[in-house]
């Protein structure tokens, strides 16, 4: 049998590994381009709703998987700065990138989505940190 305290450290650097990951993949995608060409795509994929909410799930995630490195502890407020600062950052970026441009609107969904991503986390945190305490299962 696997002790559960040597499990801790390994859990921890995978789901580093996997955020790191995701952050690597989101600032190509960000940065280059023709990012659909990046994941193997002729062209953008045209949804019905054009491309809203494509940076707001992509910053939801992002931040999720960043607090996720983090668990059990709580929300770090720095890791919040940082991820905001992140958002903020490639999209200004995006004006030395060929063919892409800022918008106000990215900016806007990359802020609304870590701040989604937060409460999520906030949230999930708090219900399992209140189940714990009483002593409940799911």
């Amino acid at each position: 049998m696997v002790d559960p305290e040597r499990q801790k450290p390994a859990m921890h650097a995978i789901r580093l590994l996997i955020c790191a990951g995701y952050c690597g993949l989101l600032t190509v995608l960000l940065l280059a381009p023709n990012p659909a060409a990046v994941v193997g795509l002729r062209r953008v994929p045209v949804f019905p709703w054009g491309d809203i909410g494509i940076h707001f799930t992509a910053f939801t995630v992002l931040t999720l998987l960043a607090y996720c490195t983090r668990w059990p502890k709580g929300i770090g407020w720095p890791v919040l700065a940082i991820l905001l600062a992140y958002g903020i950052a490639t999209e200004s970026l995006q004006c030395f990138v060929p063919s892409r441009a800022v918008e106000l609107l990215d900016y806007t969904e990359n802020i609304l989505g870590v701040t989604a991503g937060t409460g999520i986390y906030w949230l999930t945190h708090r219900l399992i940190q209140r189940r714990a305490a009483f002593g409940t299962r799911c």
